[in-house]
C-alpha cells in the first residue's frame, strides 16, 4: 500500500475529533467498572468475598487498567504520528497541534503509570499463596485500583476539556 494512505490513516486516528471520541468511549467504559468496584466493596466490606467474585472483579479491573495503559501509550505517540504524517504528506505542524501533542504526552504518561500500577495490583492477587499470601488483601487492592481509576477519570475529563477549548480558545492555548 501507499505510504500516503498510511499517513492519511495516522492523521485521522490522531486528530482532535478522533481523540475526543476515544476519550469519551474510555469514560463510558470506565464508569460501570468503577461502579462494580464500589458494589463489590459495599457488599463484602465486613465479610469474606467468594473467590469467583474476586476473580471476576480482578479480571474486570485488569481490563480497564490495560485500557488506561493503551490510552497512555497512544497519547504519548501522538507527536510521533504527526511527525510521520508531516513527513509523508509534506505538511507542517501547527502551533496548536504542537501544544496539544505536549498535553497528550503529559497526560499519556499519567494514564500509563496509573494503568500499570493497577495492573501490578491485580497481578499481586495472582501470585500463588505459597510465595506471597495475598488472602485478605483483595479489598485494599481494589480500593487502590478505584483511587487510580478516579485519577484517570479526572484526567480524562480534564484532557477532553482542553481538547474542546482548543476549538474555541485557540489564541489562549498558545
Amino acid at each position: 500500500m501507499d505510504k500516503k494512505f498510511f499517513a492519511w490513516v495516522y492523521k485521522n486516528i490522531s486528530s482532535r475529533p478522533a481523540l475526543m471520541i476515544m476519550l469519551t468511549v474510555v469514560m463510558f467504559v470506565s464508569v460501570p467498572i468503577m461502579l462494580s468496584i464500589i458494589d463489590f466493596l459495599t457488599l463484602y466490606w465486613g465479610a469474606d468475598p467468594p473467590q469467583n467474585k474476586i476473580i471476576e472483579l480482578q479480571e474486570t479491573t485488569d481490563g480497564i487498567a490495560t485500557i488506561f495503559v493503551m490510552l497512555g501509550v497512544f497519547l504519548e505517540s501522538r507527536e510521533t504520528l504527526f511527525n510521520i504524517v508531516n513527513k509523508h504528506l509534506g505538511s507542517t505542524q501547527e502551533a496548536l497541534e504542537h501544544k496539544l501533542n505536549k498535553l497528550s504526552i503529559n497526560y499519556g504518561v499519567g494514564f500509563l503509570i496509573n494503568g500499570l500500577l493497577m495492573e501490578i495490583g491485580t497481578a499481586y492477587l495472582n501470585i500463588p499463596d505459597h510465595i506471597i499470601n495475598s488472602n485478605g488483601h483483595e479489598k485494599g487492592v481494589f480500593i487502590f485500583c478505584f483511587i487510580m481509576s478516579m485519577f484517570c477519570m479526572y484526567s480524562l475529563f480534564s484532557l477532553f476539556n482542553k481538547y474542546i477549548q482548543s476549538y474555541f480558545f485557540y489564541k489562549e492555548m498558545l
